[in-house]
């Protein structure tokens, strides 16, 4: 099989195996991944516009303004106006939005290492760690596309 095609049967493969594990960590948490997204880059940054934002997590300006509102009306974040330019506004993550942040990773996690713990054999567990590296290589790879 020429390389290309091997890689393409590859993606294949990985995408059908990351599926099911994608969906079991969406039905634990009760935000979106998008709104998880948005909270996990204001915890990186700070604070960020709706457009810093929505180049982030890779959605339209509009949805992430949807979503930082409906963030807000649960008391996850906060606007404040920019003191030099009044047409911006910050956001941040309050107190609420950094526990509701940690709860939601902590329950995909928790989740997670119970799977891990319970499916799979010591060997599949040892194969399992010896790929991490390679996927992080492919996420960082990637990051910008």
């Amino acid at each position: 099989m020429p390389p290309r095609e091997a890689s393409s049967a590859l993606a294949a493969e990985l995408l059908e195996a990351l599926r099911p594990l994608s969906d079991r960590l969406a039905a634990v948490r009760t935000l979106s991944a998008g709104k998880i997204g948005i909270l996990r880059q204001l915890a990186i940054r700070g604070r960020a516009t709706t457009s810093d934002l929505a180049g982030e997590v890779r959605v339209s300006q509009q949805a992430v303004s949807l979503a930082a509102r409906e963030l807000e009306e649960l008391g996850y974040l906060a606007r404040s106006p920019d003191p030099d330019d009044r047409r911006r506004t910050w956001l941040s993550l309050s107190e609420a939005g950094h526990r509701r942040l940690a709860d939601e990773l902590a329950a995909g996690s928790s989740w997670l290492a119970a799977a891990i713990e319970d499916s799979l054999t010591a060997a599949q567990r040892r194969e399992l760690a010896a790929a991490v590296p390679a996927l992080r290589a492919l996420g960082r790879a990637n990051a910008d596309d």
